[in-house]
Parts: C-alpha cells; structure tokens; sequence
C-alpha cells in the first residue's frame, strides 16, 4: 500500500513534495514538537494539500533519516499507513484455526467463509489482549453493528451481540444469504456492498469530526480500513475452484469462451488475445460483463480487487499462447495459407502480439513490406487493432465481415496508404516514379471530367438502375435505396471511397484523385496544394467516382433483392412469404435499427483508429454501414445462412459492375485485365524481393502502358458491348439465350451460388438493359417529336437544295448557298451545325436515333454506320490516336512532312498536359452555350511538331506557347504553292504577319513570261480570310 501514487510520478511534483514534508518535519523539531507521520500528515492537510495517506507516508520513509529520535521509523510507518492491512485481515481470520472437517481456507463455503471471517476479525477485536494491528478495530466494530442496523433498519435500542453466534445471525441478513440464498451471486455481492457502504455511512460523522479537529491521519486510515475489509470479504466469497468458474463465465459472457459438447466452459484464447494486452484489460472486460449485467460500481470493484491472482494467471496464459502461436505461424510461412484477407490475418496477428514482438518476418508477409517508419508503424498498429476489435465485434453479433464491408473497406484504405507511402520512400527513383504516375492519374481523370462525359455517366448508370427491376420484384426504388444512393453520393464526394471495393490483399489500388483529402487549418504546403487539386478534381469525384458508386449500390441491392427472393422460392416459401420476409429484414424499422447499431460500430471503431484516419460519424457513413448491417437480418430464419448471404452478395456486386462497364465482357477487355493482373502479381513478387530499382521500372513501364498504350481501352471496348445490348436491343438475344435453368442451383454452395448470381440474374440483367434502352429510344422520338411538332424537315429548303443540285456549273454564291441548305433541311444536320448542341446530341441521344444522325449527315448509309462505330469506339474524334495517324498519312502521301509530322508529334502532346485544363474549359464553353452565345471549336490541326507537343492546350491558352504554322494550313496552299511563296519570303505565318498583302504575291509564269498571281482569285479570298481568322484567334 506505501507505493507512490501514480498523481505524483512526475518529477517536478515529486519533489515539490519532498521539499514540503522536509520543511514541515524540520519545523516541527524545530519547536520541539513530534514529527511522526501523523503529525506530518496532518499539517499538509491542514495546509490545504491534497495527497493520500500512502503517499506521504511513501515519501516519509525515503527523505528523513532514521537516527532522530522524533521521526518515526520505517515499521512504525508502514504500520501507520496500514501498509501490510490486508495480510493481518487473513491472519486474524486465522486466529481461530479451522478444523480438519473444514479444510483449506478458500475451501469453505461462501455463506461460511464470508460470514465466519468476518466474525474473526471483529470477535476478537472485542478479547481482552487484541492483537496491536486491531487498535481500531472496535472503532471498526460500531460502523460495522451502525451498518447492520442501518441496513436491517433495527432501532437503536436493539442490544448488539455479545458471541459469535448473536454476530453470525445478524450478518447473515445483513449479507442477504437468508433471503437470496446462494444462487443469486448478484444478490450477495450487491449485499456485501450495501452493508458496507452502511459502514461507511457511520463512519462518515465521526471523520468529518476529525477532519474538523485536523486529524486527517485517522479519518483516512479508518476509510481505507473499510475499503480493504471489503475487497477482502469479496475474496472470502468465492473459494479458489469458484472464482475460476466466475471468471470463466464472465470471459465466456465477453464473447471470449467455448463450450465443449458436455456443456464445459473454457476460455477460448485465440479470441481472448484480441484484447489483453495487459491485466487492465482483463479487468476491463469483467467490468463490462458485469455492468451489462447489472452490478453496481462497488461490486464490480470490489470484484476486480479481489480477482487479482486470477488475473495474472490469465494474463500469463494468454502471454504464453500468443507466443507459442507466433512462433508456430512463422515456422508455417513458406506452407500453404487458408484463404482469408491480408486485413483479417493482421487482426489476428495483432491479437497475439505482433507488434511487441520480435516476428519481423511474420509481419512482413501480410503487409509485404517491413521497416517501416516509426510513425507509421505506430499508425498500423493501432489501425490493426481496430480492425481486430472490429472483427471480434462483427463475428460475435452478425457472425460475417460481409455485415461490416463498409467499416472494413475504410480501415484498408488507410493501411495501403502507409504501405504505399513507405514503399515510395524505400528509394529516389520510386519516389520519382510515383510521382509520374499520380500525374497521369490526374491528367486521365481530366480528361473524363468534362460536363458532357459526365451527363453521359450518369444517364447511363441511371439506365442501368432499370435493368434489375424490369423483371425483378422490386419495380420501384424503396426509400432506403434512394438514402443510400444520396449517401454513397455525398461521402464519396467527402472521402473518395468508392462503393464495395472487395477486402482482400494490402496493394495500392486507388487512384491518386481518390485519395485526396480537404485539408486547410493547420495544413502543411503539400496538404494545402492537395486541397486545392481536391476541389478542382470535385467533378470528377462526383460524376465519376461519385455516380458510378452510388449506381453500383443501388444495382447491387436490387440484384441482391432479386436473388434472394429466388432463394426464399427454392426454400419452399409462398411468392408473398418471401417478399413479407424481404421487407422486413431489409426495410423500414429493421434499417433504422441497423442504422442505430452502424452508429454504435463506426463511433467504437474510431476509438482505436488514428485521428487522421477516423470516419466521420454522419448520416452518409451510417447508411452506407446500415446498408451491410441490415443484411444479416435474413440470418434469422436457419434456411438462410450467411454463406448463402455473401455469397449472393459478392455475385450480385459483380453483375453491377459489370452492367456499368466495370468488368470485362470481351475478349480485348479480358486481355487487358489479364495483363492488369499479371502487372499486380509481378510487382507483389518484387515487393517481397526488395528490389526496390525493379520495381520502380516495372512501375514506371505499367505507367505508360496504361496511361499511353492502353489508356482507356478495356472500359471503352466494354461500352461498346453494353451500348449494343441496350440502345440495340441485342440483350433481348444474349439474355433470352443465357442459362436460366435456376432449379440446378444448390443454395448451400457458394460457388454454385456465385454462378446462378453471374448466370441467371446476370441473363435477366441483359434483357431488362435492353428493355430499358428500347423505353429510352422511345422517349428520345417522343421528345425529339414534341420539339419539332412532327415537322423536323423543312420541306421547302429542301426543294431549293434539290433546284440548285441541279445547276451543272453552279456559280460561287450557288455553292455557298448549297451548303448553307444542306446544314438546315433535317433536324439531324441543323443540330450538327450547331458545334456545342451537336456534341450534346451525340452523348445523350439513344443509339438508334444516332445511327439515323449519321446516315442522314454523312455521304452514304454506309459511311454513317461506319462513323456511328467509330465515335462509339472513342476513335472519331480529332483528338483520337487512329484519326491523327490517317491524317499523317495522308500527308505524307501528298508530300507534306511537316504537317504528318505536326500530327504525329500531337500523338505524343495530347498524352501529357495541364491536368483538368481541357475540362474546364468544356465548362466554360458550356455555360457560354447556355447563355445563348456562339460556340465553336477550338481544335487546330498542328502544322509542325512543336504546334503537335504544345499546341492547343494550357500552354498556348496561358501564352506561354506561340504558333508559328506553315502557310500551307490555310486553304489552296498545297506543295507548289509553298515553293513558290518561299521564294518571296512567306513560309509561316510570321512571315503573312509582317507581308499583309502576302495574297498578292506573284511568280514570273515561264509559259507565257507573265507576272502571275500563285492563288487563283477564289483561292486567294478564301486563303487571306483563314489567314485573317488564323491571325485574330493567335494574337
């Protein structure tokens, strides 16, 4: 008891009170008066300080010397502050010896032991000759009978015992055994409590008495007397085989036991080292148990108290399986593992003491990486034992990490995000490389980023919504399903994760764009700039990351819907038995349940987590949470096992994704996947040989394949299929001849399971996305028709067209009339005139009415098929790699290098530039549309390789990059022309700048020895207006 308190540990503080107690014993001497203990105790009291007994007394005994007479020695001390109180409470238990029918003391029985021990240490507190460590105990002895009246509401006048047996009665009651009896262990403790807070209640006036007259010393000794006869009865309550049950009991109540088939309880340590790093943490865990199960603060005290022996010899138990496992799992590395996640094997390893222990190797296997940074390791750790004490708490209540995806998928994000970093830091040359590619991440996602992609997302993910509920059961979006999409939406757009990334290997799989957080106070120069780029990126975050994820959810519950529904059929239920168990389990009150508990989990999770990697705790995060924990609701019914639930589950993630593009569906995406793969698993192989300049090549060559080679390849292939099956029709064909015989499945297995999802609800999918697309290319016509009134040709310039077509040499205003007619007589080629309505019209319009678009303003049918492919395949466009290499050659051919080089150096400029630049200003131009002003492009063909590298992008935007073209982009300039014009100094268009009647020039004509104009007089107009525009638009 004379160990100094924990308060007063500190250094300054400890010798604060050295200082102080030397003061005041010296003083005392001083005057001649006593300087024991008490003295000392009460002078510092009565000064106004605060510190207890033992700590004085601690203090007393280390800093005066022993060889003056008025300082007490140290037994006179430690006898004072009660030091050794508990081992005289046994001794004097012991005085009376108990015979050989009794046995052991501990062996007695709890009602005998409790009460007779009691009655030892009062009974003969009252004999003549009372032992000198029991001075107090008749003082002790009247709370004790104040107590008992007290608590048995006795009058005053009622005469206290004067034997053993008067006691025993009285004690008896007191305790409750008469009235509880054994059984009800609560009932017992909670009485030991109430008699002695009864005690203390007695004793209260008689401290606050000595408090009054300054004797602080023996107010206190008298209260901690209570406080340690207490612990000391509780101890007396359980004999040795007792308190091994209780504890075992309570450890199983913990969620931390087993029972054997003959109904046994022992303590399952494999779960028990999940959380006991230290004997608190045992002492934690009874505390728990026993206040859900409601015991009052002085029980579970005085419980904990007495229980210390149990709880060092647990501790030492775990301690000792924690190694022994450890050390087994080392040895077992090179042997095949059982398939579990690289974050469930961390929680368990965490569990047994990874990071207190010298299994560098084991540690490494799982995170693939080892000497990490103190800060970071430190990080992972406890990322690792939230993760831990989230799986015990999820498998305790739902019985599958499936129910808690969401959680889990959040705790991994922020583990790969120290792997990577610590990864990046292992050399110069990856640090490099990782840089390179977070531009590219950026640069890419700008490119998708722009308003009319965007629109063209959404409306798609929107479409593709439909495809589960044409045919499914759920033919309408429940109000849960329209919560989680807004809660998907707005966290993705606050955190960047992104919906039902599967928990499996620690890897790198975020795009950097994803990974960026808003930060502003406090923030560090990198944090700043990265906020910045996370606001710039918002669109992206949203109608990207955002829409694909909120779609994916709602497509996935819907399949999920659909499925189990098939289950609940096979199982033997009615069509309204299995949608009745469906709404309940999954809908109104049980979600707002499975919201509450998500808010439970997230805030008990953030207690472990780092603060930089904590969720917060919102109605976005708790939906998305509810949105797994809700599932486990259809475990209720045995038939339906979680098995059965993730595995459904996991299927119908996949069937989403693959209805958004997000899986592959032919044979190049397979093969860009393929390599994908392969690309992971090498670069898994070079992370575990440290060959940290291999890996970096082999990083900074993934890279370029997938950010110039392959760049958006495998999605784009992807789309193609999709478009087919839904703006066509053709899932009509692919779904009918799916496989839909679902009598075959077998719903106990889960990969027959996965296959029925894939299979059948995959082929159902099909025909709804084309059932969809055809509604969609109906209300295209409709609208198309209400805008037009039924007249989308104008009859009469078409008439006109026809007349002039007719004309065999048409004059110059006829031709400038022809093609102004052709560019008005349909819908389709006015909207094509129209430079921002018609890139709207192409992203938005259903696939049929495109086809018509591109065969009514193209040259042939044939013609306007093939662009309608072209564009659909992402290579139509002027910006697109297979356009830029027909116009190269094409060049070359006429024997124009310069500009099929300018074309091919645009290949290599359009790979790299400012990122997000391009997007914005779609936006802006946009907006401008909107507002009624006239938008073109502002696409110009490079005329040499330095306009292809840094032409018609940021750089020139901002200035930074001039044009200098050849001449030979203005109309009618071909090979000889530009020979000529040479000759008069006119080469570029620096050269039309400085000449402004360039257009004039002339040539000495050989054949008739005549001064000659180089352009014709039609050519000549048309080549100073480009040149005019060429100027207005550069300078």
């Amino acid at each position: 008891m004379l160990g100094i308190s924990c308060l007063v540990k500190n250094t300054s503080l400890r010798d604060g009170l050295n200082n102080l107690i030397e003061y005041v014993a010296y003083t005392r001497i001083s005057k001649g008066l006593p300087a024991g203990i008490a003295d000392i105790y009460n002078d510092i009291r009565k000064a106004g300080i605060e510190v207890d007994l033992q700590t004085a007394a601690h203090i007393y005994n280390d800093v005066l010397p022993k060889n003056i007479d008025q300082f007490d020695n140290d037994n006179d001390v430690n006898e004072f502050a009660l030091k050794n109180y508990t081992d005289a409470i046994e001794r004097a238990a012991a005085l009376i010896p108990p015979s050989p029918e009794q046995g052991q003391i501990g062996k007695d029985a709890p009602e005998i032991s409790v009460v007779d021990r009691m009655l030892n240490m009062f009974y003969n507190a009252n004999t003549q000759t009372p032992a000198p460590q029991f001075s107090d105990m008749r003082t002790m002895q009247e709370a004790l009978w104040n107590g008992i009246k007290r608590k048995l509401d006795m009058s005053d006048q009622t005469p206290k015992p004067v034997n053993k047996e008067g006691w025993k009665t009285l004690l008896n009651k007191a305790i409750g055994y008469e009235n509880l009896g054994l059984t009800d262990i609560n009932g017992q403790l909670n009485g030991i409590a109430d008699l002695y807070e009864a005690m203390k209640r007695t004793l209260d006036v008689a401290t606050a008495d000595m408090e009054e007259q300054g004797d602080y010393a023996t107010a206190e000794k008298w209260r901690s007397m209570v406080d340690d006869l207490q612990a000391s009865t509780y101890s007396y309550l359980f004999s040795k085989p007792e308190a091994s049950t209780f504890i075992k009991t309570i450890m199983n109540d913990a969620g931390y036991g087993k029972v054997s088939p003959k109904g046994t309880i022992s303590i399952d340590f494999n779960k028990l080292s999940n959380d006991t790093n230290s004997i608190k943490d045992l002492r934690d865990n009874v505390d728990r148990v026993m206040r859900e199960n409601g015991f009052n603060d002085a029980v579970i005290k005085g419980v904990k108290d007495s229980f210390e022996n149990e709880f060092n010899n647990l501790h030492a138990k775990v301690l000792q399986y924690r190694m022994d496992t450890l050390a087994n799992k080392e040895e077992s590395l090179n042997k095949p593992m059982a398939s579990k996640s690289d974050l469930r094997r961390l929680a368990e390893l965490n569990n047994l003491g990874i990071f207190q222990s010298a299994h560098d190797r084991l540690l490494n296997s799982v995170i693939g990486i080892s000497d990490l940074q103190s800060e970071d390791l430190a990080d992972l750790e406890q990322l690792a034992k939230a993760a831990s004490n989230l799986y015990r708490e999820i498998d305790k209540n739902y019985g599958s990490d499936v129910y808690a995806s969401f959680a889990l998928q959040a705790v991994q994000r922020n583990i790969d995000r120290i792997l990577q970093r610590n990864i990046n830091n292992k050399s110069t040359f990856l640090k490099i490389v990782a840089a390179i590619k977070n531009f590219f991440d950026i640069y890419l996602t700008g490119l998708l980023m722009g308003p009319l992609t965007i629109m063209e997302n959404w409306i798609s993910g929107v479409k593709e919504i439909g495809a589960p509920m044409f045919l499914g059961k759920g033919k309408a979006l429940s109000t849960e399903d329209k919560q989680l999409y807004s809660s998907v939406l707005l966290d993705v757009l606050k955190r960047g994760q992104s919906f039902g990334e599967e928990v499996g290997s620690f890897a790198p799989r975020e795009l950097y764009s994803n990974t960026l957080q808003y930060k502003w106070k406090d923030a560090t120069k990198t944090e700043l700039a990265e906020s910045v780029l996370n606001v710039l990126m918002t669109p992206a975050r949203v109608g990207l990351l955002g829409f694909d994820s909120a779609n994916k959810a709602v497509i996935t519950n819907k399949v999920f819907h659909n499925t189990m529904y098939a289950a609940l059929k096979k199982l033997g239920k009615t069509d309204e038995q299995a949608k009745n168990i469906l709404n309940e389990a999954l809908h109104g009150k049980s979600f707002e349940k499975a919201k509450e508990d998500a808010e439970k989990i997230i805030v008990n999770l953030n207690k472990d987590l780092p603060l930089k990697a904590q969720l917060p705790v919102n109605n976005a995060t708790i939906v998305r949470l509810a949105n797994d924990l809700v599932k486990a609701n259809l475990n209720s019914d045995d038939a339906i096992t979680n098995t059965m639930i993730e595995s459904v589950l996991k299927g119908s993630y996949h069937v989403a994704g693959y209805g958004l593009g997000h899986e592959p569906n032919n044979l190049l995406s397979k093969m860009v996947k393929g390599a994908r793969d392969n690309a992971v698993k090498k670069e898994s192989e070079l992370l575990q040989s440290k060959d940290w300049n291999a890996l970096a090549r082999h990083r900074l060559m993934n890279t370029f394949v997938n950010g110039v080679v392959l760049k958006f390849t495998g999605g784009a292939t992807n789309w193609i299929f999709l478009r087919a099956q839904s703006g066509l029709g053709l899932g009509l064909a692919t779904g009918f001849m799916g496989k839909w015989d679902s009598n075959k499945v077998d719903f106990e297995n889960k990969d027959d399971i996965k296959r029925y999802v894939k299979e059948v609800q995959g082929a159902r999918n099909q025909i709804g996305r084309a059932l969809v697309g055809l509604s969609y290319t109906a209300l295209g016509y409709a609208i198309l028709y209400g805008l037009t009134m039924g007249g989308g040709d104008d009859e009469e310039k078409k008439k006109r067209l026809a007349e002039l077509k007719g004309v065999k040499k048409p004059t110059k205003e006829q031709k400038e009339e022809i093609k102004s007619l052709e560019s008005q007589t349909t819908i389709y080629r006015r909207t094509r005139a129209n430079y921002e309505g018609n890139r709207l019209f192409k992203k938005i319009a259903p696939d049929v009415m495109l086809i018509n678009y591109y065969r009514d303003t193209y040259d042939s049918d044939f013609t306007g098929i093939l662009q309608y492919v072209k564009n659909t395949g992402g290579i139509a466009s002027d910006y697109s790699v297979s356009k830029k290499i027909e116009n190269a050659i094409g060049y070359y051919k006429g024997g124009e290098a310069e500009l099929g080089n300018g074309e091919l150096a645009g290949i290599a400029g359009q790979q790299i530039g400012v990122p997000v630049w391009r997007a914005y200003k779609e936006y802006f131009k946009l907006i401008s549309w909107i507002s009624g002003n006239s938008v073109s492009s502002d696409f110009k063909k490079p005329s040499n390789v330095a306009e292809g590298l840094f032409g018609g992008g940021a750089l020139e935007d901002l200035g930074f990059f001039s044009r200098n073209s050849s001449i030979t982009i203005l109309p009618g300039i071909g090979p000889k022309a530009i020979e000529k014009f040479k000759t008069k100094g006119i080469n570029r268009m620096e050269d039309v700048i400085k000449n402004p009647d360039w257009y004039n020039a002339t040539f000495m004509n050989e054949e008739t020895g005549n001064e000659t104009y180089i352009l014709n007089e039609d050519t000549r107009k048309r080549a100073k207006e480009a040149a005019d525009k060429w100027i207005k638009d550069n300078q």
